[in-house]
């Protein structure tokens, strides 16, 4: 965690510096990746916001009270949409 961040005073605290921290590591890496596949021409470039979303699909996706429809879905809304209707309530 950063220095400049203040220590948690209590659990709670804790876990969402926790998560914070997280989050903000796994959306640096997979910048970094996503860079590096657009630089061998496999994706188009992404921003680090977009890495950042695409790291919390992925998290829900492995995250076993999740899965990955609900992954899909989190992707779908933040796109403005609806699930498609073959997958509404999925």
């Amino acid at each position: 965690m950063d220095r400049d961040k203040h220590q948690p005073l209590n659990t709670r605290e804790f876990v969402a510096l926790w998560n914070e921290t997280r989050d903000e590591h796994l959306g640096q890496r997979l910048t970094a990746a996503l860079a590096a596949l657009s630089r061998r021409g496999v994706l188009p470039p992404l921003s680090e916001a977009q890495s950042t979303v695409l790291a919390h699909a992925v998290q829900l996706a492995g995250d076993p009270s999740a899965g990955p429809h609900l992954a899909l879905q989190y992707l779908e809304t933040l796109g403005g949409g609806d699930p498609p209707a073959d997958h509404a309530g999925a």
